[in-house]
């Protein structure tokens, strides 16, 4: 019985990537514009279902075809699946490979190749293509992952993102990847070069081991600082809720269209009464921080003066109004493992280059009201419309123990055009050896 014990004991403590299947469960040979795409399947049991809703679920027919039909059932998607595409002429340089990697309620049809168009469409013009194209045009082998869940949990995409380039490098016969990770991407992307397992004992069992196989990477609109823009907005909030966006929102409960709600699917909480326990965004709460207390205090785009910024302070500290109930960001930042923070304590393998590239212009999108266009996007302090500069541009933490800083630069773009401009990629592969 000693012995069994010690043998389940073995196989309980075996690190994920020891689990994955390295035959693809599915290939498409037919895929649009990439040369192929495969799926990959790790049968660690950390990989469970992660609960999703159904405005979060890939919609586009190219990105639903290559995965199984198994990706979505009734308890959420299959967070053991990834999807690697290979671009073409992938096998056919010698240059150092690049994997892509998606950000929240993006997959890698949107974010890579067609940037312009949430379908993806037969035909796009040299202008309109996204990095996959250009890098191609440049010579790399270029590959991409996708994940089962767009908003899903940072540490198990932290384990796929191992997978893709355990099979990169052994496609490739190449010792080192590089990395171009976009927003939420690069948490999941921090997590794997932080060798986090040493960081967070909870994963040490889970997380494998970093083994020192990427170069440089390459960080897009990165929340290297966090973020707070849920509980920082009261009016983002309704307006996610009034337009069906996939993004979670700070209260559990508020009142919708004069009626008091529960909103707790919406919400960005783990911990919800009922069978709403657990988190519809299961990545969402890994990505915050407290920016308040680091100085970016509110301003009139925070302000709720109908009940005199009650409602405001209820948001980000917690608390209950006429209009919300919500327990709070540190709440979150708990729920979340302290991520942000145990990475910049960390930082990531000193061995690593890194690039580090910011927006500065806030504008995502205009509201045309005939006279004037109001831009929507962060506007209080210096961002991309989705997370600001003082985030984005902070590097001390991931280069505490050593990694080389060996470029940073602000564009005047956004969160989204930052990650396909040309004069961005451009600037980013002069840097590279």
């Amino acid at each position: 019985m000693k012995c069994l014990f010690m043998f389940v004991m073995t196989i309980s403590s075996l690190f994920a990537t020891q689990y994955l299947n390295e035959v693809p469960i599915k290939i498409n040979n037919n895929v649009m514009h990439w040369a192929k795409s495969e799926v990959y399947r790790d049968a660690h049991p950390k990989f469970v279902r992660e609960r999703i809703l159904d405005i979060t679920r890939f919609e586009n027919s190219s990105v639903l075809e290559c995965f199984p039909q198994s990706l979505y059932n009734s308890e959420g998607a299959d967070s053991s699946l990834m999807v690697l595409f290979s671009a073409p002429k992938w096998n056919k340089s010698q240059k150092t490979p690049v994997l892509l990697i998606h950000g929240a309620g993006d997959d890698a049809y949107r974010a890579w190749v067609h940037p312009l168009t949430k379908s993806t469409p037969s035909k796009i013009p040299l202008e309109e293509q996204g990095y996959m194209q250009q890098l191609v045009s440049k010579g790399y082998p270029v590959f991409a992952i996708n994940f089962s869940h767009s908003h899903g949990c940072n540490y198990l995409q932290a384990e796929q993102i191992r997978n893709a380039v355990r099979i990169i490098k052994k496609k490739t016969q190449k010792p080192k990847v590089n990395i171009i990770a976009h927003s939420k991407g690069n948490c999941a992307a921090t997590i794997y070069m932080s060798n986090f397992g040493e960081v967070d004992k909870a994963y040490k069992s889970f997380l494998s081991k970093y083994t020192n196989d990427i170069d440089t990477y390459v960080q897009i609109g990165a929340a290297n600082k966090g973020i707070d823009l849920v509980f920082r907005y009261y009016l983002g909030n309704v307006y996610s809720i009034a337009n069906n966006i996939s993004s979670p929102i700070c209260f559990y409960q508020g009142l919708v269209y004069g009626l008091w709600t529960d909103l707790y699917k919406l919400d960005i909480y783990s911990q919800n009464p009922g069978k709403y326990q657990g988190n519809y965004f299961p990545g969402q709460n890994q990505l915050l921080y407290n920016l308040v207390k680091d100085g970016l205090d509110f301003s009139a785009f925070s302000y709720t003066p109908g009940d005199f910024n009650m409602t405001m302070k209820a948001c980000y500290y917690g608390g209950t109004t006429a209009f919300v109930s919500s327990y709070g960001i540190e709440h979150a930042i708990a729920e979340g493992q302290n991520t942000i923070y145990k990475i910049n304590r960390h930082g990531i393998d000193p061995a690593i280059n890194i690039i580090n590239v910011y927006g500065t212009n806030s504008a995502i999108n205009e509201i045309d009201l005939g006279v004037i266009k109001v831009p929507v996007g962060v506007q209080d302090y210096s961002s991309d419309g989705v997370v600001y500069k003082y985030s984005s541009s902070y590097t001390e933490g991931i280069t505490k123990r050593g990694a080389r800083l060996i470029g940073q630069r602000g564009f005047d773009k956004n969160h989204l055009r930052i990650a396909y401009d040309s004069e961005v990629l451009d600037w980013i592969v002069s840097l590279w050896y």
